[in-house]
């Protein structure tokens, strides 16, 4: 596994920031099992974003593609039928493990401190090709939070 994080202060207000990871995962399966026979299995994701410090008020903008398995394949192993002697016949098929699409997000945020260790904060997140499935609806979620430290 390998990732970076960089940030940067552009100036008293504005900063930007952006990771990267890779990973490489190795998968030991028993030979009887239905998934087996993984092979290079790598998966990756990065972000990138602005934010703005306002004394109280904190503003951001995030673009990032989610973790995702960027190449890989593995065998699946499926009993189709009993012969009549009991000896059980197996249908095998090799498959990628890479998702037909590439998740993208789109994330705007505000959070502001109140008096008396309390916050509010919102967030708009649009979600394209959620879950990394090709032409899937895109998602917009809205969030609305109030914190208090007690």
């Amino acid at each position: 596994h390998f990732g970076i994080e960089l940030s940067y202060k552009l100036n008293n207000i504005l900063s930007v920031a952006g990771s990267y990871s890779e990973g490489r995962t190795d998968v030991n399966s028993d030979q009887l099992s239905v998934f087996k026979d993984f092979d290079n299995i790598k998966s990756r994701e990065y972000a990138v974003g602005m934010f703005a410090d306002l004394g109280n008020s904190q503003l951001g903008f995030v673009y990032s593609e989610p973790m995702r398995v960027v190449s890989g394949s593995a065998t699946i192993d499926v009993p189709v039928a009993r012969a009549t002697t009991g000896e059980v016949i197996r249908d095998s098929q090799q498959v990628s493990l890479t998702p037909s699409g590439k998740e993208v997000d789109l994330e705007l945020f505000m959070n502001h401190d109140l008096k008396n260790d309390a916050s509010i904060s919102a967030n708009f997140i649009r979600r394209m090709e959620p879950n990394h499935v090709r032409n899937a609806a895109d998602e917009d979620i809205i969030i609305f939070k109030y914190r208090k430290r007690f």
